[in-house]
């Protein structure tokens, strides 16, 4: 899954962006798509402790600026 993604978000890049330098995958691509991938799984099964965090924060942001 991991090369099927870094694939696809190479191939997207590349048609962004008209550069056709490379048609192997760069290690850095790689780790970009392990990001993705984990990144994607953590809001699907953390999405509502994300929200939770965004709130607490929002509040004491909100607190700071009214003082």
């Amino acid at each position: 899954i991991l090369r099927i993604v870094a694939w696809m978000l190479h191939f997207a890049h590349k048609t962004k962006t008209n550069i056709f330098n490379s048609n192997f995958l760069q290690p850095q691509e790689l780790e970009n798509a392990l990001l993705r991938i984990v990144l994607n799984i953590q809001q699907q099964y953390f999405q509502e402790d994300i929200l939770r965090v965004i709130k607490k924060k929002l509040r004491r942001l909100s607190r700071v600026l009214v003082e």
